[in-house]
């Protein structure tokens, strides 16, 4: 079991337009695109999933991953490696 919930299991699913995060970011689509793509298929840290009635992409966070990734970065207490100081 991890020790930190950085993420809570119950994220809820979100549906935001690569044009609408463009324009809310300033970032280029293509960015966007390549970071959502990473963020998913290299880290595992973003879920996609298509529904609705124009098959639209829904992002949630997948925070088994996420957490597990805290963990590794900021062990528990009395769990540190003394080897990052």
């Amino acid at each position: 079991m991890l020790q930190s919930e950085f993420v809570s299991p119950e994220t809820p699913e979100v549906y935001k337009s690569l044009k609408n995060i463009t324009k809310e970011t300033g970032v280029k689509e293509h960015s966007i695109q390549k970071f959502i793509e990473k963020m998913v298929d290299e880290l595992g840290f973003l879920k996609v999933v298509r529904k609705g009635p124009n098959n639209q992409n829904y992002y949630s966070l997948n925070p088994e991953k996420i957490n597990a990734s805290v963990d590794l970065i900021f062990p528990p207490a009395g769990e540190a490696n003394s080897d990052h100081r």
